[in-house]
């Protein structure tokens, strides 16, 4: 005598293959929902920022000048209803410097690595302010070009975007 088994092998075949289609299904409308999350992101690039922080306006007069064997640089401070934003914790102020003027073109990429200095806004010697201009002396040698940026931080922890970049070019020998 010989037993049949309860089921045969194409109705086990087939519970199988409706379970696998199922499955299936369910991680394509999964997979479809999420993509969207994953290939765009939250959407603002750059570096996070904490909640409630204010982001000050990025500096968009940055000025340089070169005197002697120094150069003079020069910005606004953010001012609210005409007097200057009293919660500023200080300026962030970036310098690139080269020897070969061409590296030092308008509109390329300037590689800024580290900060120069951090400007205190309560204190800022050596820097100084003169009516609604921060102002900053760099030493220079006069045959190297430099570039520079400044960025602005917030007491609440919020930073500026980076400044318009300015550029002075090495005097000619």
């Amino acid at each position: 005598m010989t037993s049949e088994p309860p089921c045969s092998n194409a109705e086990v075949e087939g519970v199988g293959k409706a379970e696998r289609v199922k499955m299936g299904k369910t991680a394509f409308w999964i997979f479809f929902f999420f993509l969207p999350l994953l290939a765009f992101g939250c959407g603002r690039k750059g570096a996070p920022v904490p909640p409630g922080a204010i982001v000050p306006a990025a500096i968009d007069d940055l000025k340089a000048e070169r005197i002697g064997d120094q150069i003079r640089l020069s910005w606004p401070i953010a001012k609210t209803g005409g007097k200057p934003l009293s919660d500023i914790k200080g300026f962030e102020l970036f310098k690139f410097q080269a020897r070969d003027a061409g590296t030092l073109c308008p509109g390329c990429p300037v590689p800024f690595t580290k900060a120069l200095t951090f400007i205190q806004f309560d204190s800022p010697s050596p820097a100084r302010v003169k009516g609604t201009r921060m102002f900053y002396h760099d030493s220079c040698d006069p045959s190297y070009g430099y570039a520079y940026k400044v960025v602005t931080h917030h007491k609440s922890g919020g930073v500026s975007d980076d400044s318009n970049v300015v550029i002075v070019l090495p005097l000619q020998e």
